[in-house]
């Protein structure tokens, strides 16, 4: 056996042991605080690099030691009022698994490329978009804005965005919409795909914090007098600071009378389409362009999970 393999029997053994651990650790969850704080500890993970590797025992003793005793919370049965869940455990052997494989799904024909196929045909049928929609695993709702807002701001430029970029004589300046409640996440987004910040506009909300589409109307026809391009309205499936959802039907009856992109940043909320008693406050979410969404939240796989899905036309690589 070559020496930076293991034999099956010592894979078993090394993979029995850390299973214990994890175990034991849910076991014990209520035993411990919610949170577990590092503080005056933090020197004992300020280690130079090793010059030789460590037996797996000892290094399995320190994270049962260290680290899993000081956890960022979310697992705790009492981890209440943010949106990070826990791993359920099916998800986390799942994880060893994919881990145990380790597959690029770049292309080819390896069945984890028909895993990743199978399981955006799921979400898409969550989301309420058709079999033939296309989407990409991403590292989470972040990525996943980003993903789908570049989608859409190849969409709505005219020529070829890719090779000519944003600038240039007669080139439209796109602005994007969103209510004064979107996530961060879509502010960097317009930075770093050039659009700017200063061409998003934050709507005002009402009392239940949900866009204002007669302002949102306001906007778009006080941009379009100053000779500026109106192009991606963001409606919210969930906000992080309340869980609002916007009125997705009004705002998708807007962005197809104005002919506007209509983007929904589902990270925190989307999935909550499988209640059938929640399913109505989304009604609208599948007219829209492009979803993002986050199976790491509601569906509770193991971090990092993020999904930007189109329903079909235009495709993401075109």
């Amino acid at each position: 056996m070559d020496e930076f393999d293991l034999p099956p029997d010592e894979v078993r053994r090394i993979g029995r042991l850390a299973a214990d651990a994890v175990a034991e650790h849910r076991r014990d969850l209520l035993s411990h605080p919610v949170f577990g704080k590092v503080g005056g500890e933090a020197g004992r993970f300020d280690e130079p690099l090793p010059e030789d590797g460590r037996p797996f025992e000892e290094v399995l003793g320190f994270v049962r030691e260290h680290v899993m005793p000081r956890p960022m919370g979310n697992s705790h049965p009492r981890f209440f009022g943010f949106i990070n869940a826990t791993a359920d455990p099916v998800g986390t052997v799942a994880d060893y698994l994919a881990s145990a494989m380790n597959p690029n799904c770049w292309g080819g024909d390896h069945a984890a490329v028909h895993v990743e196929r199978t399981v955006i045909r799921w979400l898409a049928e969550i989301l309420g978009f058709p079999p033939a929609a296309e989407g990409i695993l991403v590292s989470g709702g972040s990525t996943a804005n980003f993903t789908a807002l570049a989608a859409a701001r190849r969409a709505v430029m005219p020529g070829n965005v890719r090779e000519d970029g944003l600038a240039g004589d007669g080139r439209p300046r796109l602005v994007v919409y969103a209510s004064e409640q979107v996530h961060a996440c879509v502010d960097k987004a317009v930075d770093l795909l050039g659009i700017g910040t200063r061409q998003l506009r934050k709507i005002e909300v009402d009392d239940r914090f949900r866009i204002r589409v007669d302002r949102l109307r306001e906007a778009i026809a006080a941009d379009r007098r100053a000779g500026l391009t109106p192009a991606i309205v963001v409606g919210n499936a969930g906000t992080v600071n309340t869980g609002a959802v916007d009125p997705l039907d009004e705002l998708a009856e807007l962005c197809a009378g104005e002919s506007l992109w209509f983007h929904v940043d589902g990270a925190y909320g989307a999935m909550a389409r499988l209640s059938p008693r929640l399913r109505p406050l989304f009604a609208g979410i599948e007219r829209a362009q492009s979803i993002a969404a986050d199976p790491h939240k509601w569906l509770y796989v193991p971090y990092e999970a993020g999904l930007p899905q189109v329903p079909g036309v235009p495709r993401f690589g075109s």
